[in-house]
């Protein structure tokens, strides 16, 4: 086992994103950042694995890292606001 820890932040300002859910595909092991859009996964498999980060209104994303036994990786990603289409009428 190992731990996985990160940021998520808007791609646009940088802001950090607060709530943002980080699970790890296939796993019922999953987190929420903090105010700081941080967080942590502890007790992570250690071999390769995918991890999914969504936040409302904002498109998800994908990262797959290398978790090693005892080691900790870090991941940051940094999310788009969904596109909306504005049609005029």
């Amino acid at each position: 086992m190992g731990a996985v820890q990160g940021t998520v932040s808007n791609a646009v300002n940088g802001s950090p994103l607060g709530r943002a859910k980080v699970t790890i595909r296939g796993t019922a092991q999953e987190a929420l950042t903090d105010d700081n859009g941080r967080f942590f996964l502890p007790g992570a498999p250690a071999k390769a694995i995918e991890l999914d980060v969504s936040y409302l209104g904002f498109v998800s994303q994908t990262a797959r890292v290398t978790v090693l036994p005892g080691g900790q990786v870090g991941q940051d990603f940094q999310l788009s606001r969904e596109r909306t289409d504005r049609r005029s009428a």
